[in-house]
């Protein structure tokens, strides 16, 4: 009976639903045990049990208030919502910079282990982020995807987020478009120089200009951001 009544896997997709299931379950099987055992068991037995679907359901109305409350954005699955990164964006808008927030300044070794093992995808994705500084102009992922096709959305933001984790620079938002106010003075200093290295050893290895015309296409990004901005 209850897999037509509950559609486990339906509800089994997200946080709520789990807890949902679990809820039904557990009044479900008391209400079950009342009913079929009620007439044998003595008024000591029975107590605990009415007590417990009276009380029950209380607990989970409080329960619910608080998360509903504190936790609203953690009760959803990716696939609940009709853009699934709309999920992920939640968490930044939890996380977003207070006024007085004072960032955690990284140290030389996280710097030089993201400049060192950093991927070329993410590295170009930092020269961005410095592009960003130096000139003061917003960028948005999806028109920076639009002019280097290296840099494809999901994978930079979640370069960039966990850069930023370390130290290496401050978004004054996690809202598009990203202004960067500040950035580590050591990648500030070595990430031009890194980048067109890494083009200069493709070409040098495979005699391919790629990483050389994504520079470009990124720089000219923000050159085309800066002719907007001054057109206005």
């Amino acid at each position: 009976m209850l897999p037509e009544i509950i559609d486990t896997k339906t509800l089994t997709r997200n946080p709520l639903g789990i807890i949902a299931l679990f809820i039904s379950l557990i009044y479900g099987f008391a209400c079950l045990v009342l009913g079929l055992s009620g007439q044998s068991l003595t008024t000591d037995d029975r107590s605990p049990l009415v007590y417990f679907l009276i009380v029950f359901p209380l607990l989970i109305l409080l329960s619910f208030v608080y998360l509903v409350v504190k936790h609203h954005n953690k009760l959803y699955a990716p696939a609940d919502f009709k853009d699934e990164r709309n999920f992920f964006r939640g968490f930044e808008k939890a996380q977003q910079t207070p006024v007085n927030f004072k960032p955690v300044k990284a140290n030389d070794d996280s710097i030089d282990n993201l400049l060192k093992f950093g991927s070329v995808k993410g590295l170009y994705a930092l020269y961005a982020v410095y592009l960003s500084n130096s000139s003061g102009l917003k960028f948005n992922l999806e028109d920076l995807e639009s002019q280097s096709n290296l840099l494809t959305e999901e994978y930079t933001h979640g370069f960039l987020v966990g850069a930023s984790s370390l130290g290496a620079f401050t978004f004054a938002s996690h809202e598009q478009p990203f202004i960067i106010p500040s950035i580590n003075e050591k990648l500030k200093g070595k990430i031009k120089d890194l980048v067109y290295m890494k083009a200069q050893e493709e070409k040098d290895e495979t005699g391919s200009d790629y990483l050389f015309h994504q520079l470009t296409a990124i720089e000219n990004a923000f050159q085309h951001t800066k002719k907007q901005h001054l057109k206005k």
